[in-house]
């Protein structure tokens, strides 16, 4: 995301803007976000403004144009829906207030704690488990795993390496956070995650 939480307009962020700039060479652009729970455009965007929006969609438009294609050779595609059942972290015990923290590590562990008490609200975290839904789609000796979860990019790492599936994030819905163990116990991933394992 580049726009900011004063942002209440309907908009598909740089996503959004990815896809409409590559449609002006093609009909149809599918763009799908990758384990990038812990990425961010902070590091490098200017403002917070619809204009840096279309600034950072046009250089991923300028990649996309120079880079060189190769069809893929699949012989069948295979689809599988599943779901898996994740224990609830006891939410109450969690937004028992910790030692004061000063600067970011304060603001970070505000909004964790903020994300952990609106869960709290939604009927699915009300029980002792949560089921969640996932698809796999093999291509291959490849496949592509839609999750609704932000992972972290060193788990989307993992996953490419050992087995050749790369994870879609932010899909089937949306579950929160699946942080890495790279996260570490102050993160605002690990603040916010709300299962037990």
């Amino acid at each position: 995301t580049v726009l900011g939480p004063d942002n209440t307009l309907f908009s598909g962020d740089l996503h959004g803007a990815i896809a409409r700039s590559l449609e002006q060479d093609s009909e149809v652009a599918l763009l799908g976000a990758g384990a990038a729970g812990n990425i961010s455009t902070r590091f490098t965007r200017r403002a917070q403004t619809f204009e840096e929006v279309h600034r950072l969609a046009s250089l991923v438009h300028k990649q996309v144009s120079r880079a060189k294609f190769r069809p893929l050779p699949v012989a069948g595609i295979s689809v599988r829906a599943m779901k898996l059942q994740l224990p609830v972290r006891n939410l109450r015990q969690a937004q028992r207030p910790a030692e004061a923290k000063t600067g970011r590590l304060a603001v970070v562990e505000k909004e964790g704690r903020k994300v952990l008490a609106h869960i709290r609200t939604l009927p699915e975290f009300s029980r002792a488990t949560v089921t969640i839904p996932f698809t796999q789609f093999t291509l291959g000796d490849a496949s592509l795993v839609a999750l609704p979860f932000e992972m972290f990019s060193d788990t989307g790492d993992y996953f490419w390496k050992s087995s050749r599936a790369v994870l879609l994030g932010y899909a089937n819905g949306y579950c929160g956070y699946l942080p890495s163990p790279a996260a570490g116990q102050g993160s605002y991933a690990t603040l916010a995650y709300p299962y037990d394992q």
